[in-house]
Order: structure tokens, then sequence, then C-alpha cells
């Protein structure tokens, strides 16, 4: 072993100086290493230069409804929802095709033997395709912002048991529209994470729904269901078809590349034919667990 002052001689002769130096740049770099992979996003990219998610969400949806062939009332209900995503970006092009469908039974005030309640399941697929748009007064390192078309297909059915032949409600819409996308990063704690609030408009939709149903003096026995469907299309804009989508979420990222998604999502809808105008709010609440691949 060598003795304490015979280092200390070393020391200021300047003999161990070169492994000192060499112990300290080691150091630095090992500590930016760690500093690197805590900050970044640690996500796989494709050959092609795009990152891509896999998304399964679950949450809790408030839907309100008033539709004149079931009900001059206005019902509402709170139940579960689910939604798949798929996401890919890169450094100026963002696409996603989102599902998300709920059921629910839904109520309105009524006498307790009436029982006045809907079973109403909605299933609806938005495909964005969106561009980022260079504004020179953002910070490019902190917000994005893009822009684009949306098409999208939405299906409802409603089914008022307490109608009896007049019971079921189904109504569809197939729409284009444009959509932009605002994000805002951050940190949360070491972690990154992004703030962003998206805004869907529809432009022209093709949508249908029955004129009979509930309305004494149109019903008709000989009415095929299959039929009825495809009986009443409309294309329209904004007087007989407007649809509104707006989802604000958080998105965090986690130490494997993977996202977690925390969603609160507003979606309108009116319907407008020979039967009236149907209007259709649902509130959503959505945990998606995004898988990085």
């Amino acid at each position: 072993m060598i003795p304490v002052h015979t280092i200390l001689k070393r020391l200021q002769e300047g003999k161990y100086l070169k492994h000192i130096t060499l112990c300290v740049i080691l150091s630095i770099s090992f500590c930016n290493l760690y500093a690197q992979d805590v900050n970044d996003d640690e996500t796989i990219a494709s050959k092609n230069g795009y990152t891509r998610y896999l998304g399964f969400g679950v949450g809790a949806a408030y839907r309100m409804f008033l539709d004149p062939v079931v009900s001059s009332i206005r019902y509402s209900k709170i139940g579960a929802t689910g939604s798949i995503t798929n996401i890919k970006t890169n450094e100026t092009k963002y696409t996603e095709l989102y599902f998300q469908a709920s059921y629910l039974e839904m109520n309105r005030p009524s006498d307790a033997l009436l029982k006045a309640h809907v079973k109403v399941l909605n299933g609806v697929m938005d495909y964005k395709h969106l561009y980022k748009i260079d504004l020179s007064f953002l910070n490019d390192g902190i917000y994005d912002v893009r822009a684009g078309g949306m098409f999208s297909t939405q299906f409802c059915t409603k089914n008022a048991e307490q109608l009896g032949n007049s019971s079921h409600v189904k109504e569809y819409d197939v729409s284009l529209g444009a959509s932009i996308k605002f994000a805002r990063q951050q940190f949360t704690g070491d972690r990154k994470s992004y703030l962003t609030w998206e805004l869907s408009i529809p432009f022209i939709a093709m949508f249908g729904r029955p004129g009979y149903l509930n309305q004494a003096g149109t019903l008709n026995i000989e009415h095929n269901s299959f039929n009825d469907f495809f009986a009443y299309n409309s294309f329209g804009t904004f007087g007989k078809f407007m649809r509104l989508n707006s989802r604000l979420s958080y998105l965090y990222s986690i130490k494997n590349g993977n996202k977690l998604r925390f969603t609160y999502q507003w979606d309108y809808y009116k319907m407008k034919n020979i039967s009236g105008k149907a209007y259709n709010i649902e509130h959503s609440f959505i945990l998606t667990y995004l898988f990085n691949y």
C-alpha cells in the first residue's frame, strides 16, 4: 500500500493529474448520458423516421340527446366508454386513426310504471392527417401546431322498448372536415410531458335518419328496417349536419418509451331531416395507455 504522504507528494508533482482528469471526464460523460436518458422521450422510431403508438383507453361518458322520433324530452345518463387509437408522427406530419364506442341505458323523468329508458350504442371512427405549421413567433422547442383534414364516420342505435314496434332508431354519418392540433411541451418532474388541444369540424357530410318512428300516421308495417336505414339519406353542411369535436389531453412520457394520456373530450352533433332536429352531446373522460412500437 502506498503511504498517504507519498500520494500527497505525487499529487503536488502532478503525476496523478492525467488519471484524475480522465476520471472527471468519464464522470461528467456518465452524468450527461444519464440526464439525456431521463429527459428524452426514449421512444423507438421506425426506419422511415416515424414514432408510432398503439393505444387502448377506458373511461366514463356522460351523454345527452334530444330526438323527436323518440321523445320531446331530453334523455341523459353516465356510462362506460372505450377507445383504440393508432398514432404516427414525425417532425412534420401527424396521423391518428381513432375508434371510440359507448353503451348507455339512458332515461328521463317519467312515471315509474312507464320506465322510459333508451338503450344507446354509439361508435365513431376519426382519421386525422395533419401537417406542421411553421409559425415564426412560436418557440419550436415548446409549441407545436399542426393542421389538416379529417375523415369521420359515426353510427348510433337507440332502442326505446316502451315504443313497441317503433322502438329502434338508427342514424349514421360520413363526413369530411378540418382539424387542428396545438401542443405545448413541458416537464413533469424530470419527465417530458405535453398538453394538447384538438378541434375538428366537418364541412360536408352524408347522413341518414329514420323519418317515421314514433310518428302516428306515417308508420307503415311494410317498412323494412334495412331499407329504411338508407331511405332517408341526405347531403348537407352546417344547416343540416353539424359536428364539433374538442379534445384536451395531458400526455406523460414513461421511461420505457410508452406514454399515458389523460383526455377530456366534448363531442356534439346535430342532424336535421323530415323527422326534425336531433341533438347529441357526449362528455368523455378517458385514460389511454400508448404502446410505442
